[in-house]
């Protein structure tokens, strides 16, 4: 058990429609009450609160939360935290640097993870351990249920490629069809 690995989630806003209110947070409390995975959790819908919290997230009292977790509308290019706020993957990286070391970042967003070239330069400039997510547009309830698996695998085990072979051998339809990848 990996029991520095907590989860700190930002999740950008997945509807335009008020009476829509798609969420993460279920998926969060679901760990917390089956697994004890403790989490924080921010809902962001502008690029500067997104950064201000990553900021603060790297201070010493939020250490045990090894697993960030970004959570928004995402494309081969960047992420999508709200209709006319957009970061790229290379800002965020640049914006992060050094951020991540021995941390694990898993984008739950579709499409992120369709560049490795993005993801690889991401990844190295954060100095993450870990990078994950989805290469192909992905069904909001299916992916949720594919996060939970992941999440708690990564408490779980200690190295991110036991994790991701535990999930392609055990879930390859459903790591098949949401296209996940881990880099």
């Amino acid at each position: 058990m990996n029991k520095d690995n907590h989860i700190f989630a930002i999740e950008g806003e997945w509807e335009t429609k008020l009476d829509k209110e798609l969420t993460i947070k279920s998926t969060l409390t679901l760990l917390q009450e089956v697994c004890d995975i403790d989490s924080i959790f921010r809902k962001t819908n502008t690029v500067e609160s997104l950064l201000s919290y990553l900021d603060i997230s790297r201070n010493a009292s939020y250490k045990k939360y090894g697993t960030v977790v970004i959570a928004s509308h995402g494309t081969k290019n960047d992420l999508e935290l709200s209709s006319n706020e957009i970061i790229t993957i290379e800002e965020l990286g640049e914006h992060c640097k050094d951020y991540f070391e021995n941390k694990i970042v898993h984008f739950s967003s579709c499409g992120v993870m369709e560049n490795d070239k993005k993801i690889k330069y991401f990844k190295n400039i954060t100095k993450a351990k870990s990078v994950s997510g989805f290469t192909k547009n992905v069904n909001f309830l299916e992916s949720s249920v594919f996060d939970i698996l992941l999440l708690q695998k990564l408490y779980e085990f200690k190295r991110p490629g036991d994790v991701n072979n535990h999930l392609e051998k055990n879930y390859n339809s459903l790591y098949e069809n949401l296209g996940f990848k881990m880099i």
